[in-house]
């Protein structure tokens, strides 16, 4: 499987909340669509922020995960919603591709049932 992770910074509120919804729905109609969610960062238990994050009201750091079956699947939606006719997304947004790197055979302790 293949992944989409964007990170940017907006105004938060119904505006941008409807952005993140409508680029994930568009995601969706990709034949090889598996997965589509955006979080937003909260403060530490502390109440520290991360560095890099924005955590206030004027400005939110979001990030949107979008998961295809293929690269191509993945590549195929950033070449139709982020291209320079259409771009569902607030800018200026930063993000990465890449493959996830799973193995069931990895062995580990399970203390959930301890």
């Amino acid at each position: 499987m293949y992944c989409q992770i964007i990170k940017f910074e907006a105004r938060p509120g119904a505006a941008t909340e409807a952005a993140l919804k409508k680029y994930i729905k568009a995601a969706s109609f990709n034949p090889g669509f598996v997965h589509g969610s955006f979080f937003v960062p909260e403060a530490l238990p502390d109440g520290s922020v991360p560095p890099g994050f924005a955590i206030g009201t004027r400005e939110r750091t979001y990030f949107v995960q979008l998961v295809f079956r293929t690269s191509r699947d993945m590549l195929k939606h950033v070449e139709l919603y982020h291209g320079d006719d259409l771009n569902l997304l607030p800018t200026p947004h930063h993000y990465v591709l890449g493959k996830y790197i799973e193995d069931p055979g990895v062995e580990v302790e399970n203390r959930y049932q301890s």
